[in-house]
């Protein structure tokens, strides 16, 4: 039987930039419900798969920005760090031993064939006090997909976690925060709860960054309540991974 993640409603993906760890809850009233990217956003990034979109296209597709939590409610120093599109066997594994070095608390948005891939190291996540979220299966564009389709994504990952740490995650983030009308009505019917951010790093641009300007951009997103997102698979992360190095350094 699958059983719902005791502590959803406590998140432990805050770390302190000062003064502790704290855990904030993850309700309607604690964090504002809302965007993420703009369709401009949304534009940039699916015109890469199909050069002839538009915004009149995307709106017709009904591709648009996800609704969901984006940030904390909360005038103290406290940030969440999530991290995106793991495990991968070498960069989430050097993340993990990061985060556990500095004491802090994140939470992962694990893919499921990655998982299914690496489940020592989910397995892992959980054990040292992380969050395992779901981030779907194979990553699919959500919006582009049937309602079963968006179904079979979220609750094949989902059993996939429940089998993995034993319990059934609660949180969701939909990949490359585009959603639909249905694919929103999928999730909630699943009730997952959408995790979005209101900040998220050019880390997987590895191309045009290195680690001291990702650890910069970090610092220059950081404020109150902030949900900040980083990547731990989907490509090289070893710029990430030295980042984290640097901005806990610079955070002392």
């Amino acid at each position: 039987m699958i059983r719902k993640h005791r502590c959803w409603n406590r998140v432990s993906i805050l770390f302190l930039i000062s003064i502790g760890l704290f855990f904030l809850n993850f309700s309607q009233t604690g964090f504002a419900f809302g965007g993420s990217y703009t369709l401009a956003d949304i534009l940039q990034q699916e015109s890469a798969v199909d050069p002839e979109l538009n915004t009149e296209t995307l709106k017709k597709k009904l591709i648009r920005p996800c609704r969901g939590f984006r940030q904390a409610s909360t005038d103290k120093k406290i940030v969440a760090i999530t991290f995106d599109d793991g495990p991968h066997k070498k960069y989430t594994a050097q993340i993990l031993d990061v985060l556990k070095a500095y004491g802090i608390k994140g939470t992962f948005f694990v893919v499921g064939e990655n998982a299914n891939e690496y489940p020592g190291l989910v397995r892992k996540m959980h054990q040292e006090g992380h969050i395992v979220a779901n981030h779907t299966y194979y990553h699919g564009r959500l919006p582009k997909l049937s309602g079963q389709k968006i179904e079979d994504e979220l609750v094949e990952n989902t059993k996939l976690i429940e089998k993995l740490i034993g319990f059934e995650p609660v949180l969701f983030r939909p990949p490359y925060g585009a959603c639909s009308d249905r694919s929103e009505r999928v999730a909630r019917n699943l009730k997952l709860k959408p995790i979005i951010w209101s900040a998220i790093t050019d880390d997987y641009n590895v191309d045009k960054t290195n680690p001291e300007k990702i650890s910069a951009e970090i610092f220059s997103l950081v404020k109150p309540g902030a949900i900040i997102v980083m990547h731990d698979g989907g490509g090289n992360r070893e710029k990430t991974v030295e980042a984290r190095s640097e901005e806990r350094r610079g955070g002392k």
